[in-house]
């Protein structure tokens, strides 16, 4: 007893404590680690913050390189220090960038210095100054594309994708500033110019259209570059952008190329101040979720101690309780060994008692016993059960007994015809149970009987009347009650009279259904029948049941009370009376809606194409074999390939479904294409 009470306490104790110990240690190294990671995001946006610093001054850069190839003067070399100055400060920080291979920050300011040099001398083509320039800022934000596929949050990963495409749109922009920038001070517009500017302007457009579709979820930056687009410069350079393409090389307009510089340049700034209005909410963003984290962090190290505050007071009273009441347990121990005792003195006084041994040795016996059977205690213990055992006595009956209460383990009962010391036979009622040790060993077994011989006499008397035993008429009902619940809980049966009335449900019917018997009996059958069921097929039960009175086999599809549907393989059996007139039908039903549902599931996968939802080309075949006056339209996407190629594959997926919709809504409102 008080190894049992002090292994309670010791699991009280322990298990609850391990549990919150490892619970919040986990909790806290999950935290810990999520701030860790918003710690790394933050290096990664300001890794991009730099790269667009550098990309920034290099457009500039590239623009004046180009105009002091063109014009050499000595305002533009002046503007064109500057810049360079710009570039030289931005180029400082390119060592903080962890995916530059090594040195490639050192041969990335060489090639550059070797640029200036050639520009200087003016033994460079504006072409290749150009093609240079472009160049090195598409390295720099090829290495920022590779920033948003390190970022675990979607959030902070649209942000950067976001910027991906502002970036791309503000390049293509710069390369429109540049290449403008050569064709106002030659006067000239080449063919290879203007090719590149068609090109500039579209990609610059649908960079837009992505940075707004990868912030959709948050509108204000759609609208801040509404804004933009309304300010008097920004119009004025898409103007000027549309009246060169739109012009003749002999017609070009009479832009001054400073003036062209100042407008594109306000334009592309305005872009980088929304460039870093993106910087500073998403690292707002970040900022806060880590001081969440901490907090978090600190709530639960806080709630931690004052849960082992409380579970160490709470355990203390729960132990002092325990051991306070210990000597009532004993109390009670005590007192119910005095009720065992009583207990056991009215079954000695009131029936047939024995034990024996697991070998069915006699141990102990009762005076009942010693009364019945006429023989003495000590004549009695020690031997087998087999002293009192009547020679009429059934071996089957012991086989049964022994295998119940020995194999089994469990509790028998039955009749004995036994046999007393001077000869007389007498009959017992016997319940047998085996007693088992706390690891279900059979220690011993009690028996315990009452004298049935009375009663044993005046059955005889009315069997020897009857011509029947109270066994074989047990035996017959036993055996109707079985055949009757093996079918009722293997199959859904019902009952309907002969006006087609549900007279009766049983469970399984009920489950299924989801009706009760009160809600269908008095009901016509056909309400369970779903409004799918053909009328002619409805008709041809009927017609079979009635006129040839014969069963009636199908699969029935049915309506639930919840207007599901179930499908069920139907069995309609008439029930006649003596005369052979109908006077009910039994219904036996077996579900069978997995399997129909199964077979649904597969045609539809089989004729369905899985990008658009749509009829597959096996559908198709079977429409224009089945049709009685086929029409086909083939409908193809041109440069379809080039889609793919430029946008992705999930892009060109999207122009797949959007087609297919299309054609589908035209189709289904009887539209003209």
């Amino acid at each position: 007893m008080k190894i049992d009470i002090k292994s309670k306490l010791l699991f009280l104790t322990i298990v609850p404590s391990l549990i919150i110990v490892l619970f919040s240690i986990n909790k806290i190294v999950h935290e810990f680690g999520h701030k860790k990671n918003l710690e790394q995001i933050d290096k990664y946006i300001f890794e991009v913050k730099t790269i667009s610093n550098i990309v920034h001054f290099l457009q500039i850069e590239r623009a004046l390189s180009m105009g002091f190839i063109v014009g050499n003067s000595n305002s533009e070399y002046a503007m064109l220090s500057k810049a360079r100055q710009d570039s030289n400060k931005a180029f400082q920080d390119l060592k903080i960038l962890r995916y530059l291979q090594k040195d490639v920050d050192s041969k990335f300011i060489q090639s550059i210095k070797t640029t200036r040099e050639k520009i200087d001398s003016s033994h460079i083509l504006v072409s290749e100054v150009k093609d240079f320039y472009t160049n090195q800022i598409s390295t720099l934000l090829d290495f920022a594309k590779i920033i948003p596929t390190m970022m675990g949050e979607r959030e902070d990963r649209n942000y950067m994708q976001a910027y991906g495409f502002l970036s791309l749109a503000k390049e293509n922009l710069g390369q429109l500033r540049a290449v403008l920038q050569e064709t106002f001070m030659k006067n000239s517009f080449s063919q290879e110019n203007f090719i590149h500017t068609q090109r500039s302007l579209y990609v610059y457009h649908a960079g837009i259209d992505r940075f707004k579709l990868s912030l959709q979820e948050v509108p204000i930056y759609s609208d801040l570059y509404e804004k933009i687009t309304q300010k008097t410069y920004f119009k004025e350079t898409f103007e000027i952008i549309n009246i060169v393409l739109n012009t003749k090389e002999s017609k070009l307009p009479n832009v001054a190329p400073t003036y062209w510089f100042e407008t594109a340049t306000k334009s592309i700034n305005s872009l980088k101040e929304l460039e870093e209005k993106l910087f500073v909410d998403v690292e707002k963003s970040i900022d806060a979720k880590i001081e969440n984290t901490k907090q978090a962090i600190f709530f639960i190290s806080f709630s931690l101690f004052a849960l082992f505050g409380i579970l160490a007071f709470f355990m203390y009273s729960l132990v002092k309780k325990i051991l306070s009441s210990t000597h009532l347990l004993y109390e009670d121990f005590e007192n119910s060994l005095i009720l065992l005792d009583q207990y056991k003195s009215t079954v000695d006084e009131s029936f047939i008692v024995s034990k024996t041994d697991k070998n069915g040795i006699i141990r102990y016996v009762n005076d009942e016993f010693c009364k019945a059977s006429g023989y003495t205690k000590d004549e009695l213990i020690g031997n087998p059960h087999n002293i009192i055992r009547h020679p009429e006595m059934q071996k089957e009956v012991f086989e049964d007994l022994w295998h119940t209460i020995k194999v089994l383990k469990k509790s028998w009962t039955g009749e004995f015809k036994n046999l007393s010391k001077n000869g007389s036979l007498y009959w017992v009622k016997s319940f047998i149970k085996p007693i088992l040790d706390k690891n279900g060993t059979i220690i011993e077994y009690i028996a315990i009987k009452t004298d049935i011989t009375q009663q044993k006499e005046i059955m005889s008397y009315f069997e020897n009347q009857l011509k029947i035993t109270e066994r074989d008429f047990n035996d017959m009902i036993h055996l109707s009650k079985e055949y009757e619940n093996a079918i009722d809980s293997s199959t859904i049966l019902s009952r309907i009279d002969k006006n087609k009335n549900i007279i009766y449900i049983n469970d399984k019917f009920a489950k299924i259904s989801e009706y009760t018997i009160d809600e269908l009996k008095g009901q016509n059958h056909a309400l369970l029948l779903s409004s799918d069921t053909a009328q002619e097929q409805y008709k041809e039960i009927w017609d079979v049941l009635s006129n040839s009175q014969k069963a009636w086999y199908g699969i029935l599809k049915n309506r639930k009370k919840s207007g599901k549907y179930f499908w069920t393989d139907t069995a309609i059996i008439p029930i006649k009376d003596l005369n052979g007139s109908i006077i009910e039908h039994f219904i036996i039903r077996n579900d069978i809606t997995p399997i129909i549902e199964q077979k649904l599931e597969i045609e539809k996968i089989a004729y369905t194409d899985f990008l658009t939802g749509y009829a597959n080309r096996f559908q198709l075949h079977l429409d224009i074999e089945y049709a009685t006056c086929p029409y086909l339209a083939i409908f193809n996407i041109d440069s379809f390939r080039q889609i793919n190629d430029f946008y992705g594959h999930e892009f060109g997926n999207l122009v797949i479904i959007s087609v297919a919709n299309k054609i589908y809504n035209f189709y289904l409102t009887g539209k003209k294409l």
